[in-house]
Order: structure tokens, then C-alpha cells, then sequence
């Protein structure tokens, strides 16, 4: 998976579970309790948007 705008990465959140952040984007798309649930819904969204 490339580093451009069109891909999305899993980062931890400094309060805690974690965020599922397009790539440039300041906020996250997501946030999930666990990085599995995470991974899980970046790939669905991944998905849905083509990238």
C-alpha cells in the first residue's frame, strides 16, 4: 500500500484505542477500541473507496 493521499493508515490515539487516518488527512476517519477493529474497518473503507 503506497504513502499517498489515497491510502489509509492505522495510528494509535494519544487517548487511547485507534484512529484509521487517510493518508494527509488531520483527522481520523475512523476510531476503533482495538487495532484489529481498526485494521478491519480501513480495509472495508479501502474497499468502498477504491484506494
Amino acid at each position: 500500500m503506497g504513502k499517498g493521499p489515497k491510502s489509509h493508515h492505522v495510528v494509535p490515539n494519544p487517548n487511547g484505542g485507534w484512529d484509521v487516518k487517510r493518508g494527509g488527512a488531520g483527522r481520523a476517519s475512523v476510531h476503533a477500541d482495538t487495532k484489529r477493529e481498526a485494521i478491519d474497518r480501513g480495509r472495508e473503507i479501502s474497499r468502498n473507496q477504491g484506494t
